[in-house]
């Protein structure tokens, strides 16, 4: 039988707007790299690899947002796996379509 637990978080103002800022670089590095992937796509019709991205992107964008810069880059890296692994059921189905994600996807509550 398989156990699962679940952790209300209680943090602080400060931590809070930590962690509201950690999802915000998430998703704009998400929604980067899927506009990126997305143009390749519709022009020449091949796709970006995850190791390209993570080599190429994360680095430009760390040094250009330093909401990004203060993430792990574990944590970055697993972003783009992510979308990725959705980029390429997308290509393989036609009738699922990508969006960009918004504030407030994450379903955090705080």
């Amino acid at each position: 039988m398989l156990k699962s637990y679940k952790y209300r978080l209680y943090p602080t103002k400060k931590q809070k707007e930590s962690l509201v800022s950690q999802l915000d670089s998430h998703r704009s590095l998400y929604n980067q790299a899927l506009a990126e992937r997305k143009e390749l796509y519709e022009k020449e019709n091949k796709s970006i690899s995850y190791s390209y991205q993570a080599v190429n992107l994360i680095p430009k964008l760390r040094k250009e947002n330093g909401g990004i810069a203060l993430c792990n880059y574990s944590s970055l890296q697993q972003t783009l796996r992510r979308l990725d692994k959705s980029f390429i059921l997308i290509v393989s189905n036609v009738e699922l379509r990508y969006r960009l994600k918004e504030i407030g996807m994450a379903g955090v509550l705080f």
